[in-house]
């Protein structure tokens, strides 16, 4: 049975060559891109309630050998493939299998198995046999098994199976799926979500704000309040226990560095993505001040990091024409920054330019390229310096002619 394995508050950083007590300097590795990429957080802190929640559904199914959908949903950029990799890390701790799917594994058997780890299983079995019947000649009789279907595998399986879909918003396109591969796919998700497999088979799913309604559109749509998680910033706490790691262990940098990272932190508004923004020029600086985290320095980090912060805010709203942007910022300039305001408002401001179905359109734009997110039952932009940069690059601008 499931036992209580505490989630360590430190970070869990994975191994590297250290120099040793008496080496002298050399250059400071730049991390591999691998640190930069989506996946497990070089270093990981916080998050420890959304841990435990889902710590404790995966106790719940093994005690009554039935699994369910635990949903991790927000912006771009929020940490969702990280906290993932740690939820599937924490999983195999407690001798859960996982194992990493696409959409395609819901109805492909042959990619369901190779996610299990079962590519060389054989797709059916044949055999033939001499059928003898009195006054008539022998005959070769030839029997092929049915192909097992992923909801089948799945059955089959023993233990306890855990089945990781990142960039879950991405079912959406099971509408286009011919019924073969659409039929199955639902089934096996509405199997999974209400428990009804022979043991425990979870689905960690992680996706962009609109993947609950994904979910909806696939006749899913009653989530167990624990199991269903918008995900924000990091903690004030959390963002300098990170800033913290990549600056001493991985920069390696001299001295204290408290006024580093307050400044960093701060600016940060504890996004992971941000932190990155702001955490690669600092590995630089340090690299190239011999690990002297000094005064110009951190200037230099603080100004490049805003300069990649504000190049992921033109990245992200560029889906967005400039008259939809404009009004969105204009409206923005009226209310508080990170307090979620019902759809229907935001709608409205476009509504008032456009008709309904474009207005509803505009809206779904915002929220896939996370220029809003969901917050306290609402919608607003997900980060304060994201609502700060949208007012001062738009809101001023006069509206054009259409």
């Amino acid at each position: 049975m499931c036992k209580f394995w505490p989630f360590r508050k430190q970070s869990r950083h994975r191994s590297s060559k250290r120099l040793s007590a008496g080496q002298p300097d050399r250059h400071v590795p730049s991390p591999s891109a691998a640190a930069f990429s989506r996946g497990r957080a070089e270093y990981f802190h916080g998050r420890h309630r959304i841990l435990s929640q889902f710590k404790d559904a995966c106790c719940r199914a093994e005690r009554v050998r039935a699994g369910t959908t635990f949903l991790v949903q927000g912006a771009p950029g929020a940490g969702k493939s990280a906290l993932l990799a740690e939820c599937s890390m924490w999983a195999q701790s407690e001798q859960w299998q996982v194992a990493e799917i696409g959409i395609n594994c819901l109805w492909d058997p042959s990619a369901l198995r190779r996610a299990l780890g079962s590519q060389h299983r054989p797709e059916a079995a044949s055999g033939s046999a001499q059928l003898g019947i009195p006054g008539v000649a022998k005959t070769e009789v030839k029997a092929i098994m049915a192909r097992p279907t992923t909801e089948a595998i799945l059955e089959s399986g023993t233990g306890k199976l855990l089945l990781v879909l990142d960039e879950a918003q991405l079912l959406k396109e099971l509408a286009n799926e011919s019924p073969d591969k659409r039929g199955p796919a639902l089934i096996v998700l509405q199997r999974i979500h209400n428990g009804r497999f022979s043991r425990p088979v979870m689905l960690l799913a992680g996706g962009l704000g609109i993947t609950r309604r994904v979910f909806d559109g696939l006749g899913i749509s009653r989530f167990d309040e624990d199991c269903l998680v918008n995900l924000g910033p990091l903690s004030k706490k959390s963002t300098h226990a990170v800033v913290h790691d990549w600056l001493k262990k991985q920069a390696r940098a001299k001295g204290d560095p408290t006024i580093w990272v307050e400044a960093i932190a701060t600016e940060t508004h504890g996004w992971p993505q941000h932190i990155i923004s702001y955490v690669k020029p600092a590995l630089n600086q340090i690299d190239k001040e011999s690990r002297v985290m000094s005064t110009t320095g951190l200037a230099a980090v603080l100004e490049n990091g805003r300069g990649r912060r504000n190049t992921y805010y033109a990245n992200r709203s560029s889906r967005l024409e400039h008259i939809p942007l404009i009004l969105l910022a204009k409206w923005l300039e009226s209310v508080s920054p990170g307090i979620g305001r019902p759809k229907d408002e935001i709608v409205a401001i476009w509504a008032n330019h456009y008709d309904r179905k474009e207005a509803e359109r505009l809206f779904d734009i915002a929220l896939h390229k996370g220029i809003l997110d969901r917050r306290d039952g609402g919608y607003t932009t997900p980060i304060p310096s994201m609502h700060d940069w949208l007012v001062s690059e738009y809101a001023d601008q006069e509206l054009s002619a259409r």
